[in-house]
């Protein structure tokens, strides 16, 4: 394989120069029907609603009555967001209830529809989850999934671990549309959440080659962008750190951190110092496919050196 410059803009070495193409998705929620609570407590009611078209980033509509200490309540919300590792969104419906007097609520049906775009064609893996807790006597709360938006409910009841569905991102929106809704009567607790996850399918395996001698963890992350990697240390890493590639082992042995023996893996072909020192992006592009890569992060503590876990990563 060749490096590239293009595969980290910081990367000074010869080799193959790849245009950059970016395929940072892009989600949007909007509301596709009235989401609505209501909670009655002794026939006094009250209710909200979010009324239909509303596309922000997150929204929650909510209605709550009390009695003393005690409360009747009913919620629906929602989240959708996009980082360079993971789109996601989150739908809420939950109903509570603590007073001994006649009380009841409810919220939804309520419908959304999410759209995903992508400036490139970018392939992905589609997780589909949900959580639920209800109280002896109370109702399960519904989810349901219709993928497509064409009308036809494909998931009538949303199971609590899905399989990872194969997609394509790009241009043209991938669109699902979320029913959710609780209700409750009577003392107790009916909730629901789904999560819905969109993870980048770069076709890589990472594998852990070597324990580090540093009490920091580097995590290695796919991402959307050039089907790559990001390096990610945790918050609070103020060391500077060079990250180190080869696509052989030269395995040498360092002097020892309180952690333990210090093992540096890779062959030290190229080394890449990390302006920021927590993340690295690395782009992996089809045009340097297949490859194997080694690699680990070299920290500058004031001890000395301290080398994170080494990782071997194969492209196809």
């Amino acid at each position: 394989m060749k490096f590239s410059v293009s595969m980290m803009p910081w990367l000074l070495s010869s080799g193959l120069v790849v245009p950059c193409v970016a395929q940072q998705p892009a989600i949007t929620v909007t509301t596709a029907s009235s989401a609505t609570t209501t909670a009655t407590i002794n026939g006094i009611t009250t209710s909200d609603l979010t009324p239909p078209g509303t596309s922000e980033t997150s929204g929650v509509t909510w209605s709550t009555l009390y009695a003393g200490n005690d409360y009747c309540a009913a919620a629906a919300s929602w989240i959708g967001y996009a980082w360079s590792t993971e789109v996601r969104a989150e739908f809420d419906v939950e109903c509570v209830i603590t007073t001994q007097l006649p009380a009841s609520a409810r919220t939804g049906p309520n419908e959304y529809l999410v759209e995903v775009t992508a400036d490139a064609t970018a392939p992905a893996l589609l997780w589909i989850t949900r959580e639920t807790i209800t109280t002896a006597g109370a109702v399960t709360p519904f989810a349901q999934l219709d993928y497509g938006n064409d009308g036809t409910i494909d998931v009538p009841d949303i199971p609590a671990t899905g399989a990872a569905i194969p997609v394509q991102l790009g241009s043209q929106p991938l669109v699902l549309r979320v029913i959710v809704g609780a209700s409750l009567t009577g003392t107790g607790r009916a909730s629901t959440r789904v999560g819905m996850s969109l993870l980048p399918d770069n076709d890589l395996n990472v594998t852990r080659a070597a324990l580090g001698c540093s009490p920091h963890a580097l995590e290695l992350l796919p991402v959307f962008e050039q089907r790559g990697l990001l390096y990610r240390l945790p918050f609070g890493v103020g060391n500077p750190g060079v990250a180190v590639f080869g696509t052989s082992v030269q395995p040498a042995l360092l002097p020892s951190s309180a952690i333990g023996p210090c093992l540096l893996v890779p062959a030290p072909e190229v080394l890449v110092l990390m302006p920021d020192p927590i993340l690295l992006p690395l782009e992996l592009p089809d045009t340097i496919r297949p490859f194997t890569i080694w690699t680990q992060v070299a920290l500058l503590a004031a001890t000395g050196v301290e080398l994170t876990d080494a990782y071997r990563v194969d492209g196809w």
